[in-house]
């Protein structure tokens, strides 16, 4: 590559933006050092090339002095090279890809005799309880959300509301990626059965009051927490409540009779 080729690609280079005005002016010294040391020495100094800015550019080292009879031509050729606009001069930075939208739920909510959550849901809760009648004892079942296919955690504690040795039983699903509901993000579904009561719960990062007022725009109005709204039903009883949760907030629904 001559010298006039050398430094036609220097001027692309900073053009596009690769190269800055100092570094375009440093790679131009060494292209005119390196010429004239041919002259001077007849022996070529050649660097590898490699990329800069996903291939690092070496040219040769110069002396930006060395060669002063040539300056004036080669001013004038890179001025022109720098005052050109055509299209095809121009690098264009490659557009950021779009990230794939979070997956939602069923967005359901109807507290008409209890809450009724959409068919994804409701499936959910009963296969995290299933009870297995053959060994008389829960023995929850892997739910699907959004996609993912998740094993259940079942846990017990004391029953505070049934006899003394009654147990309550908790299934809990975590969800790993994120999947929002009603454009809340969910992180946990838990259901829970006990002593003549049992609730549903979704567990979600945001805040007490985002939760309530996104129930709100759907016509359902549940009271700060600790406070809860009653459904009525019938022969049993049932509520709806907004819980705070650490680092975000539940939304409960409970039943018993």
């Amino acid at each position: 590559m001559d010298q006039l080729e050398q430094l036609e690609r220097l001027a692309r280079l900073r053009e596009s933006g690769v190269l800055s005005e100092d570094e375009f002016e440093q790679q131009k010294a060494r292209v005119l050092a390196a010429e004239s040391a041919v002259r001077r020495n007849h022996w070529p100094w050649i660097l590898a090339v490699a990329g800069l800015a996903g291939a690092s550019l070496y040219f040769m080292t110069y002396d930006r002095t060395a060669d002063p009879t040539s300056n004036s031509q080669i001013d004038s050729k890179l001025g022109q090279l720098t005052s050109a606009s055509g299209s095809n001069q121009s690098v264009q930075a490659p557009s950021p890809q779009a990230q794939p939208p979070i997956p939602a739920i069923g967005s359901r909510l109807n507290i008409a005799g209890g809450c009724q959550f959409a068919p994804e849901l409701e499936q959910a809760f009963t296969r995290m309880l299933h009870f297995d009648q053959a060994r008389q004892r829960f023995s929850p079942r892997a739910v699907d959300i959004a996609g993912m296919r998740i094993t259940p955690t079942l846990t017990t504690e004391p029953d505070v509301g049934g006899e003394p040795g009654d147990r309550a039983h908790i299934s809990t699903v975590r969800i790993p990626r994120p999947v929002t509901w009603n454009g809340l993000q969910l992180r946990a579904l838990q259901a829970s059965d006990a002593f003549e009561a049992s609730s549903w719960t979704l567990e979600f990062q945001d805040s007490p009051a985002r939760v309530r007022a996104v129930l709100q725009s759907r016509g359902i109005r549940v009271p700060a927490p600790p406070g809860q709204r009653m459904i009525p039903t019938d022969g049993c009883q049932a509520s709806i409540a907004v819980e705070a949760r650490r680092g975000g907030a539940a939304l409960a629904c409970h039943s018993w009779c």
